[in-house]
């Protein structure tokens, strides 16, 4: 090969996606892989270690691919025990506002029982006030009477005094109405 070729191939080779490092012995490798699967000092000499170790294996890998979903299923149980929660507060929170809707009904009915009983004491009231009114007025002519009576026999008494005329014409209304009623 000439020399041009040999200058051509060394830069070449610096241009090179390769890399540099030098590639670990076999020996090395076989130990990181080994030290990964958790045999630093194992060694499998019959295929019933190694079916052994293989199934350990697997179990590992098992559980490791599992864990994911695991977790996953732990949080979903974790949030169904907070919406059971939440549901045990609106369940609760429900039957108090259905227990204060009844009392609401109870007082409510309550009181339109006595607002009508205001209603008809009130009427009653009304009555007894035009009651005693028209009884007032017709004591009035029975009063009038004893004040009457009062005067006549008073030795003061005169004919000729001007509340004698208004007061016989009294005495004639209220002897009137006495023998009406």
């Amino acid at each position: 090969m000439p020399i041009e070729d040999m200058c051509s191939l060394s830069s070449r080779s610096l241009t090179s996606p390769f890399s540099t490092a030098v590639p670990d012995s076999a020996e090395d490798v076989l130990l990181k892989g080994f030290q990964m699967l958790d045999m630093d000092n194992d060694r499998i000499e019959t295929a019933q270690q190694f079916f052994s170790w293989f199934a350990n294996l697997q179990t590992k890998m098992d559980l490791e691919d599992g864990a994911k979903y695991r977790k996953t299923r732990e949080h979903f149980f974790s949030y169904q025990e907070q919406c059971d929660a939440i549901l045990a507060d609106v369940n609760a929170a429900l039957e108090h506002l259905d227990t204060l809707q009844k009392q609401y009904l109870f007082v409510s009915n309550k009181t339109g029982t006595l607002h009508e009983a205001c209603e008809q004491l009130l009427k009653e009231q009304s009555e007894l006030v035009d009651l005693a009114e028209s009884i007032q007025q017709k004591l009035s002519y029975f009063n009038e009477l004893e004040n009457i009576n009062t005067k006549l026999n008073s030795p003061t008494l005169s004919v000729h005094s001007e509340g004698f005329i208004p007061m016989l014409s009294k005495l004639d209304d209220c002897i009137e109405y006495v023998s009406s009623h």
